[in-house]
Parts: structure tokens; C-alpha cells; sequence
């Protein structure tokens, strides 16, 4: 379990959509998740999340083991699929159980040089999510 002393702010709504962000006391963990949607069709509509958390771990922090939690995933999996899993279901009732996810790329390298390839990969793409894991990921 991890624990931070801080302050969140939010509800902030923006040109861009809703934001909320945070940080410790210490100032060593910030986040900001913004939530961003557009209508697709009547009945559907494209939620993009988009969450950034900076931390500075110090070196009493390696030798107490303490890491960063995967904060995007905590948010993704933890609160937002919970949520639209069990408050959000359409007329019809399908659930977020129904949804089957496709694999459209898996690279390995530079971020710089996969973000490309997941620009080429997405064009045809009308709504979806990708999941980016790596080490020392921001």
C-alpha cells in the first residue's frame, strides 16, 4: 500500500476537458489526469485519459525499497473501468466485459521512434486505448 500526504485539486474544467491533479507535501509525487471526450455517434461517445505523475526518488527512498506505483494504471484499471463497468451500461446492458481488445502493434525501443509507429498503427483506429510498459516509463 502506498500512502502520500498532499493535496488533490479538481474538479478544474478547462477548453481541454475536466482536469484533476495532485501532489505530496514534499513535493516529490505529482499527477494530473485530464479527461477529455467527444461525441462519435448518438449513443457513443470517445473518452480520452491522459495521465502524467512525476516522481523524484531519492536515495533513502532506494534503500528503504520504496518505488512509484504505476499511478495511470491504478487510475485506468483501479477507478475509471470500475466505474464505467458498473454505472455507465447502455440501453441494452452490455458491460465493459463485452468489449474484446485487439492488438494492433508491439514494439520495443526509442519512444520517440514508437510513437511514430503507433501514429501510422492508430489512423484507421476511431477510438481505443494503448498501453505503453517499459522501464523508467514517464
Amino acid at each position: 500500500m502506498n500512502f502520500f500526504e498532499g493535496e488533490m485539486e479538481g474538479t478544474v474544467y478547462s477548453s481541454e476537458g475536466v482536469i484533476y491533479r495532485g501532489w505530496t507535501k514534499d513535493q516529490k509525487f505529482t499527477w494530473e489526469m485530464k479527461l477529455q471526450t467527444k461525441a462519435i455517434k448518438p449513443m457513443e461517445t470517445l473518452v480520452r485519459i491522459i495521465i502524467t505523475a512525476d516522481y523524484k526518488v531519492a536515495g533513502l527512498d532506494k534503500i528503504l525499497r520504496r518505488r512509484p506505483f504505476v499511478l495511470a494504471q491504478h487510475m485506468v484499471e483501479d477507478l475509471i473501468i470500475p466505474y464505467i463497468k458498473y454505472h455507465l451500461k447502455t440501453q441494452s446492458e452490455i458491460g465493459i466485459e463485452d468489449i474484446t481488445p485487439t492488438k494492433l502493434l508491439e514494439e520495443q525501443g526509442a519512444f520517440s521512434q514508437i510513437l511514430q509507429k503507433i501514429t501510422k498503427a492508430s489512423e484507421d483506429v476511431e477510438y481505443g486505448i494503448v498501453v505503453i510498459k517499459g522501464k523508467d516509463v514517464n
